[in-house]
């Protein structure tokens, strides 16, 4: 019987990527929630309640990341994947339409969440192609 663990191309690795998305995304969970105000004055925003709720929503996230870490089923790790090539699309066609009235010191902060975010994505991509043999 194969397990779904065994289905991985690398379990090992593919857990410690997750892992390493959760704690970046609860940083920015402390960071939307607690520091809100200075978050909001250094983008030029008076978002800070929208803010708060960002980062009420990533603490979800990174719940639903760890229970998928903990687990390792595949469905639930490519959720992960596309949630987070959602998360840089999104965020890229923000910044390319700017869309968002925020400081271009703002823009570059959410290109490099971005880049991040994408390099997760990329990694967990790695992680879940299954070993050729």
């Amino acid at each position: 019987m194969v397990t779904e663990s065994q289905t991985l191309g690398k379990p090992a690795a593919l857990r410690n990527i997750l892992y390493a998305n959760i704690a970046f995304c609860m940083t920015f969970v402390a960071l939307f929630v607690f520091a809100a105000g200075p978050i909001a004055d250094f983008a030029d925003v008076a978002w800070e309640p929208y803010l708060r709720l960002l980062g009420i929503g990533l603490a979800g996230f990174a719940g639903y990341v760890f229970y998928a870490a903990r687990t390792l089923e595949r469905r639930l790790v490519w959720v992960v994947f596309a949630l987070d090539v959602a998360w840089v699309v999104g965020s890229y066609v923000l910044l390319a339409l700017d869309a968002l009235p925020i400081t271009t010191e703002a823009q570059w902060a959410l290109a490099v969440i971005a880049d991040a975010v994408l390099l997760f994505a990329v990694l967990e991509y790695w992680a879940l192609r299954p070993v050729q043999r």
